[in-house]
Parts: C-alpha cells; structure tokens; sequence
C-alpha cells in the first residue's frame, strides 16, 4: 500500500511540475508578443519657436507651430524666473501665471510651468514678461512631452535642487 502512495505522490508531483513549466512560458511568451508602447515613452521634444515678437510692454510673444506633434504630446514644459506668463491659443488664453508673490515678495517668483494642448491646438503664442530688467533677455528652453514625462522631469528636477540640503 505504501508503494501505491508514492506512486501516485510522485504522479501528482509530475504533473505540478509540468503545469509549473508550462505556466512559466506561458507568461515569457505573452511577455515577449504583447509588449505595447505606452505615453509615457513618448520622448521629450526640445521646440523652438518660429516667431519672437517684443512687445511694447517689454514681454515677449513666443509663437509656436505644433501640426507636426500627435496626440502623445500633451503639454509645453518651460522654467520662468520672476516672469509672468501668459498662453493663447486662436485668440483664446488657455494658461495664465500671473499670481504676486503676495506678502512676502511682489513677483510669480520661479516655476515651472506646464501648458497643456492637445492635436487640435496647432498654433500657440507664449507671452512672457519679466519682472526685472536683468532677466529680460533670458530665453526659457521650451519642451513638448506628455504629461506624465514632464511630472518625470520635474520630480528628478527638484530632487537634485533640493538634494544638497538634505546632505
């Protein structure tokens, strides 16, 4: 009776093992055949503009042609130090930083600012004004990406701003 145990024991083990073996490339096959690029690899587009207008007020209006990009691209990622910005779209604002400092300071101080679009909004103006006359030659480095690689870059960013003080 013993030797009837460890037949079917040594059965039921086989089995597990072929079932285990055969689950295992199962999922290396469905690994390697369904593989799907995602938004997130959609890669980060330095833009230029096409047009720099200097406004009387001292801003400028940075115009952009954005036919080229599909739907992966979803904002415009720039830096601004102590300037105000503002967004058109067909004559139509679609992003505004504006906000004073408040109490404690009378500019937007510094800030990334991410400006969302979509494949319908084919040409954008970007209007920035600075708030002191030092940085008004300074020219934003302006990036196209989706949204979630902007939050990417700016997370890596801004631990590499704030790492030295916490060291």
């Amino acid at each position: 009776m013993t030797n009837e145990i460890k037949a079917f024991y040594n059965i039921g083990r086989f089995l597990n093992n072929i079932m285990l073996v055969c689950c295992a490339l199962a999922l290396i096959i469905c690994f390697f055949t369904t593989y799907d690029k995602s938004e997130v690899d959609t890669p980060t587009v330095e833009i230029k503009p096409y047009s720099v207008a200097n406004l009387e007020d001292g801003s400028k209006e940075y115009f952009f042609d954005l036919s080229e990009f599909d739907s992966r691209y979803s904002g415009v990622m720039f830096f601004t130090a102590h300037q105000t910005v503002l967004a058109y779209n067909s004559g139509k604002q679609v992003y505004s930083f504006t906000k004073l400092g408040g109490f404690w300071g009378s500019t937007p101080g510094a800030c990334y600012n991410f400006i969302s679009v979509n494949e319908k909004m084919t040409n954008v103006a970007i209007i920035i004004k600075p708030m002191y006359d030092v940085i008004a030659n300074k020219v934003p480095v302006f990036t196209l990406a989706h949204h979630i690689r902007c939050m990417m870059n700016w997370s890596a960013i801004l631990l590499l701003d704030f790492a030295p003080v916490f060291l």
